[in-house]
């Protein structure tokens, strides 16, 4: 459906596209970085479900090295704000049997080109994270 209805909210064809499979990077301050592939799908109007698989690309502690390279899957679930472009999701579940990951909550901002959802991650009681992944084809 193109069609747009005289006086609607928002066209179907102009609506923000979350739903997909995203690749990208999370970095922070301390010295992670892990690869990330997103597979996002709408539950209901504005809630989202999904996972995350991480794999961990780079450790600054001497302890971890030989962890890198390791994945991990979390589970996801939240709203998706359309006016604002914003994914608000929690990990509620996660399969990671290297412990290279925590429970963690994510808001993440969606391009006006629909071609990139980017932002921050929430652990240890701060929003310190910075993700950043570009939509697949």
């Amino acid at each position: 459906i193109s069609a747009c209805l005289v006086g609607s909210e928002m066209c179907i064809r102009d609506r923000p596209k979350i739903v997909g499979v995203w690749n990208g990077e999370w970095t922070d301050q301390a010295g992670y970085v892990y690869s990330c592939r997103i597979k996002l799908r709408i539950t209901t109007r504005d809630q989202v479900s999904g996972t995350i698989v991480w794999i961990l690309k780079s450790s600054p502690r001497m302890d971890e090295q030989l962890l890198v390279g390791r994945q991990a899957t979390v589970y996801l679930k939240g709203t998706f704000d359309q006016v604002h472009r914003l994914v608000s999701v929690g990990s509620y579940r996660q399969d990671d049997p290297y412990d290279i990951v925590d429970i963690n909550e994510y808001r993440m901002y969606l391009s006006s080109d629909n071609g990139v959802l980017s932002g921050e991650t929430f652990n240890d009681g701060v929003w310190q994270g910075k993700l950043s992944a570009a939509r697949l084809e």
